[in-house]
Parts: C-alpha cells; structure tokens; sequence
C-alpha cells in the first residue's frame, strides 16, 4: 500500500494539553477493540505566560516528558485500526492564517486574546500493520472561539479580518506540533472544542487532508 493510501486510511493524532491546572489527554479512535499505549506524568505547566508572541514559551525537560508521547502502540485489535475519526470543519476555517506556534495575538492589531493558559502539543501518526509512524512535515491548523465564545474572522460576529486564536505549524520528526493558546468560551449549541485541521503537500499541491475536533 503506496504512503499516501495509509495516511488517507489511517491517521491517529494524540493530544497532550497543558496548563495552570489543567492536564488532558485524549486519544480517539473509530474502531473497537483498540487500545492505545500512552505513557505521560502528570506535570502542570508553572510560571507567567509569555510575552513573545508568535513563539512557543519554552517547556521544561519535565514538561516535554509529560507532553511527548515518543511510542504509540495499537494491541488487541482483531479489526484494520483506521484512526481518529473525522468530524466536521464548521463554517469558521480560514486558510490563509499565520505559521504560528503562539496563537493568542491578533497580527493586525498586536491585540491579545485573555484567558486561561493552554500548552497544546499535538502528535500526528499514520498507522501500518498496527503501529504508529510519526507524520513528518504535515501541516497542522487550529482554530477556536475566545473566551467569550466568540471567532475571528466571522463579519456577523464583528471580527472580519481579524485572525486571533489561529495559526499552523509543520510537524517535526516525532510527528509532534506545539500551540500556546487560552482555553475556548462555550457558545450556543455547542460543547467546547478546538477545530484541528491535518494536511500534506507535495509543492502547492495537496495531498491529503484530514480534520476534526478537540
């Protein structure tokens, strides 16, 4: 099976969030029974947020143990593993955001979102014969309301042309992305989430794409 056909069938993405009191990992997948290996040490993020925009804060060697996940194991599984399942973009996407791991800032304006500090570290693996390969040089976008429940970009929410609480960034070796953001308001109708978006290119052109919700 051709690189592309695995990714597109099977992709997994791990989820280490880290802040001031709040620790969570989750793991999805769309088939049963699967079981995933993850081990991490409950390790809470300390100190100011900071104010380098545009650059992640730097983790301790702690942090990065609880955050990164560098083995990802499927057993007992009597069925082909396909992944994380897919949800739906929503009407908020925009392509055109900044490559950015600190999300928190509008670039228009230097305006900055407040709310409570959120780590994200995002681990993106392709799955062969039930074992994890890290997703090398995909690019992964994320975007969210602020703490009011409220989008950028969005004409009818008063925020066109704004692009606080979005941003991308390109997997490294480990399949591993790092966001520094605030936690998302709730808005009606919805539970709480953060959109997630995973593509790769050859040149301009794409070759997969893959999306879903936090």
């Amino acid at each position: 099976m051709s690189e592309l056909k695995m990714v597109e069938n099977a992709i997994i993405v791990i989820i280490s969030v880290l802040s001031l009191s709040l620790l969570l990992t989750q793991i999805t997948s769309i088939e049963l029974p699967i079981i995933f290996a993850l081990k991490a040490r409950n390790t809470l993020v300390a100190g100011p947020p900071s104010t380098q925009f545009g650059t992640s804060p730097e983790l301790s060697t702690s942090q990065m143990s609880a955050s990164t996940n560098k083995t990802c194991t499927l057993i007992l599984s009597t069925v082909k593993p396909v992944g994380t399942p897919q949800q739906t973009e929503g009407p908020y996407f925009v392509d055109d955001i900044p490559e950015r791991s600190d999300i928190r800032s509008d670039p228009s304006d230097g305006s900055v979102q407040q709310g409570i500090l959120v780590h994200l570290v995002i681990h993106v693996y392709s799955v062969d014969h039930g074992s994890c390969i890290p997703l090398k040089g995909s690019r992964v976008d994320i975007w969210h309301a602020n703490s009011q429940g409220i989008y950028s970009n969005v004409q009818d929410l008063g925020t066109a042309r704004k692009r606080f609480l979005r941003g991308n960034q390109v997997t490294d070796g480990n399949g591993t992305v790092q966001f520094t953001t605030i936690y998302p308001g709730w808005y009606q109708g919805r539970t709480i989430h953060i959109h997630d978006k995973v593509r790769t290119f050859n040149g301009l052109v794409k070759t997969m794409e893959w999306t879903s919700q936090l």
